[in-house]
């Protein structure tokens, strides 16, 4: 089996939603690992370079067509499109880890009282068009701090063609995490083997 690493430099607060919030504090909580440090889970990992791989696939640029659905697999589709259930859908090649801070387990096990460190609580609120903040808008999560993280994707391909695909992708992950299209979670990825 071959594998690459995925090294996700992380350059502004980011938030990997874990579904659940802090009562009236915090509407939204950031996923956490057992030692309470923040990770990407590996089905977001691979959302991302899937979206990647397409739009480099669609730009036509030195990923061929067909790349995304043989490397990522095929999807359930729209509710536009024919009604597709998830057992008819292919599997694709890649498979990925979590992506999580390397090297900091330890060090969070004997500096428990340090994690709340590497987590901030960032609001917001919806301005109405008369500039006013619209009720019942304000808003509370909690972000992680910039950090680097690590995953690993691993496939049982031959050849380079699936390492070249994945690092022409690469370039075009630029956030991650929820609110990354409003400047949250600013990240550069490379593809390392």
């Amino acid at each position: 089996m071959q594998q690459a690493k995925l090294v996700f430099s992380i350059h502004g607060y980011w938030h990997a939603g874990s579904g659940s919030g802090e009562g009236a504090n915090l509407d939204a909580l950031v996923v956490k690992t057992q030692a309470g440090l923040p990770y990407l889970p590996g089905k977001s990992v691979k959302g991302l370079l899937r979206e990647a791989m397409q739009t480099a696939e669609e730009l036509g640029s030195t990923v061929t067509k067909g790349t995304t659905v043989k490397l990522f697999g095929t999807t359930t589709g729209t509710s536009s499109e024919a009604e597709i259930s998830r057992f008819d859908t292919e599997p694709g090649t890649l498979f990925f880890t979590n992506a999580v801070v390397e090297g900091m387990e330890t060090w969070a096990g004997d500096n428990g009282g340090h994690l709340a460190e590497l987590f901030k609580p960032i609001a917001s609120t919806r301005i109405g068009s008369d500039g006013l903040a619209c009720d019942e808008t304000l808003r509370r999560i909690e972000v992680a701090i910039p950090l680097t993280l690590v995953a690993v994707v691993e496939t049982n391909e031959t050849g380079p063609s699936w390492l070249k695909a994945l690092q022409a992708a690469a370039p075009l992950v630029r956030g991650i995490g929820s609110g990354r299209n409003r400047g949250f979670g600013r990240c550069i990825l490379e593809v390392i083997q």
